[in-house]
């Protein structure tokens, strides 16, 4: 006997929801003639940017506890992007919310092409090239296809996924035909592996730093060699580091824009400069293997400039200084072009 009725239809879709209105609503109007009066209400999102302090004052438990953990090498670039970000992942120790994915994503597709290239030389000491031809296809599936069903967490490998584990096998096939040719440049049958999955740790200020090099090695018991395996994007500016360019490729980490930031150099600066104690005095060669890459050229062997070096000691000391000042805040970038995609904007107003 209600004399008014409200009935309440939220427009919003997901996976259980149309966002339609009942077919009830259409029966009351055309079955049973009920006059049905229709208000819309819109919410709309309201964003939080430029609102706010642009900063947030250091405090001494955030000094503790920036010092309680080791920082890698993404815990500094998080600070030279953006000091919010470094305290909110990795002071706080914020995490994001894991989404459940049906399929490889690119982190995830460079974790399984990791995990296979692991698994390839893992517990060796000694490579040969007799060792590399020998290597089937159908052990390269095999690994792949395990690593897909360990990082995807399911019980086998299907739909995109099966496209995806196609590529992998690819990468790996196509990286152990270039490492046998560069066996050939050297004019050897071996190469020396001196570590895989090595971690690789010291101190600079102070700070305690850790990084972990997917492969330390050598061609000619001369040269070390520091391997970094890359998916992703790599800039011409991680790799070709020279004297002449230095200080060109250090003002771009420290000052450019986000998307042009050589972050693969700071890694690779951090990994040279934590390399054990018995490889130091021998000449130490950067290698990136990005496997797109590895099918148009061969694997690119970078030596390590000393004016680089030097360059990023003092930068990197003037950052290290600043974090730890108490009377310096974490401010937000200016840079909105690294907010895009940061997991923490929502928190910071961007």
């Amino acid at each position: 006997r209600a004399k008014k009725v409200w009935m309440v239809c939220d427009s919003r879709t997901d996976i259980s929801r149309s966002g339609e209105e009942s077919r009830y609503i259409k029966q009351l109007e055309m079955h049973f003639g009920a006059e049905v009066k229709r208000h819309v209400f819109s919410a709309g999102i309201v964003s939080n940017a430029g609102s706010g302090s642009q900063s947030v004052a250091k405090t001494d438990d955030m000094l503790s506890k920036m010092h309680e953990h080791a920082i890698s090498a993404s815990s500094l670039q998080n600070y030279i992007v953006c000091p919010a970000k470094f305290l909110y992942a990795n002071v706080e120790r914020l995490t994001p919310e894991k989404e459940v994915e049906e399929s490889l994503d690119a982190a995830k597709t460079g974790t399984v092409f990791h995990l296979t290239m692991e698994a390839l030389y893992k517990g060796m000491t000694e490579v040969t090239d007799t060792y590399l031809r020998s290597v089937k296809d159908e052990w390269i599936k095999a690994e792949v296809d395990k690593h897909i069903v360990e990082v995807m967490n399911c019980l086998e490998v299907t739909g995109r996924n099966l496209v995806l584990k196609s590529m992998i096998v690819r990468y790996v096939r196509q990286t152990i035909r270039r490492e046998l040719e560069l066996m050939a440049s050297y004019g050897v049958h071996r190469f020396s592996i001196l570590g895989v999955e090595k971690p690789l740790n010291g101190t600079l200020g102070n700070f305690r730093f850790y990084g972990v090099a997917d492969r330390i090695d050598s061609f000619n018991g001369r040269d070390i060699r520091i391997v970094d395996y890359k998916t992703g994007r790599v800039l011409d500016s991680d790799l070709e580091v020279n004297d002449d360019n230095a200080e060109k490729v250090v003002k771009a980490l420290f000052e450019g824009k986000y998307a042009q930031k050589p972050k693969i150099a700071l890694q690779l600066y951090l990994y040279d400069r934590f390399i054990p104690e018995e490889y130091k005095g021998k000449n130490v060669i950067n290698s990136v293997y990005q496997p797109q890459s590895l099918f148009r050229s061969p694997i690119p062997e970078v030596k390590v400039s000393r004016k680089f070096k030097d360059l990023m000691k003092e930068s990197i000391g003037k950052v290290l200084e600043e974090m730890d000042d108490k009377n310096v805040p974490f401010r937000r970038t200016s840079d909105e072009e690294a907010c895009k995609y940061c997991d923490f904007k929502d928190i910071c107003g961007r």
